[in-house]
């Protein structure tokens, strides 16, 4: 199994959440430690200045950014569409 690491960013993003942006992270934390495929996950890879990284739907309009090695699973960040990509 790998191993999961969060960079300082994404424990920022989390802090700034709300309680119930959390609950839902929490949610499908637990559902990609299961089954990083999932489809409820919409997990894609990303292009542009994300290039390299992935991301997995956690609410609507609330995204995980991360990165997969041979070993470990490394989050980046937590935010939203605007926050992201604007």
């Amino acid at each position: 199994m790998k191993t999961v690491r969060w960079r300082k960013s994404f424990s920022k993003d989390f802090n700034k959440l709300q309680r119930w942006q959390k609950t839902a992270w929490t949610m499908v934390f637990k559902l990609f430690i299961e089954n990083q495929n999932h489809s409820k996950l919409r997990r894609h890879k990303l292009s542009g200045k994300y290039r390299g990284l992935e991301s997995v739907d956690v609410a609507p309009d609330l995204r995980a950014l991360f990165l997969e090695t041979e070993d470990e699973f490394v989050f980046y960040f937590l935010r939203n569409h605007n926050q992201l990509y604007s």
